[in-house]
C-alpha cells in the first residue's frame, strides 16, 4: 500500500526528473491531473531554477491563482520577485522593427 509520504516523495522525484529533462508536456499533464495543494506542497522541495520553471508552466497553465492561494509565504514571495530568470514577471513588448 502506498502511504501519502510514499506518494509525495514519487510526485515530488517525477516533477523533478521532468524538470531536468526538459520534459515540459509530460510536466504539463503531471499538473494538469495534480490538486493545487499538492502542486504547493512540491516548492519547499525544489530549487530556484526549479521553482522557476514550474511557476512558469502553472502561469501557461492558468492554474497558479489556485496554487498561490496554497503556497507558504516564502514560496509566494519568491513567486513575486521571481528568481532573476524571468519567472513570473511581465516583459515589455519587443519592436519589430517594421
Amino acid at each position: 500500500m502506498i502511504t501519502t509520504r510514499d506518494r509525495d516523495e514519487i510526485l515530488i522525484s517525477t516533477v523533478i526528473k521532468f524538470i531536468k529533462r526538459n520534459a515540459t508536456p509530460n510536466l504539463q499533464n503531471m499538473i494538469g491531473k495534480t490538486h493545487s495543494a499538492d502542486i504547493a506542497h512540491l516548492f519547499p522541495h525544489l530549487r530556484p531554477e526549479e521553482k522557476s520553471v514550474l511557476f512558469n508552466i502553472l502561469i501557461k497553465a492558468k492554474r497558479m491563482g489556485e496554487v498561490m492561494s496554497e503556497l507558504n509565504s516564502e514560496d509566494r514571495n519568491f513567486s513575486s520577485r521571481g528568481s532573476g530568470t524571468g519567472c513570473c514577471s511581465i516583459q515589455p513588448a519587443r519592436s519589430t522593427g517594421d
